[in-house]
């Protein structure tokens, strides 16, 4: 019965989640990536952009950036379901999204 009741709310929460209305973000200059000695690397940004294909960033960039941001990512396949669950009740903890 818990598990059950779980399940409906989980449910109901991602399926909410997709109604939130996000507010377009303006970066109003060029993001930059900096190496280990605070030395620029890259500007991120539509200005500076160049389009290329996933093959051509290098190995070492995107093993940084999930190290940083989502070390079990190849484990979930982009899906961390103990994540979302973490993010849902702090959310619920602070009564507004925060995660």
């Amino acid at each position: 019965m818990r598990k059950s009741i779980l399940l409906i709310v989980l449910l109901i929460l991602i399926l909410t989640a997709f109604k939130i209305n996000l507010p377009d973000i303006q970066v109003p200059e060029a993001s930059v990536v900096y190496d280990i000695n605070n030395r620029p690397i890259k500007g991120l940004s539509e200005q500076n952009r160049i389009s290329i294909s996933f093959d051509e960033i290098p190995d070492d960039f995107k093993n940084a950036v999930i190290a940083v941001e989502d070390k079990d990512f190849y484990k979930h396949h982009g899906i961390d379901i103990s994540g979302i669950i973490r993010a849902m009740f702090i959310n619920i903890k602070n009564l507004k999204i925060v995660e």
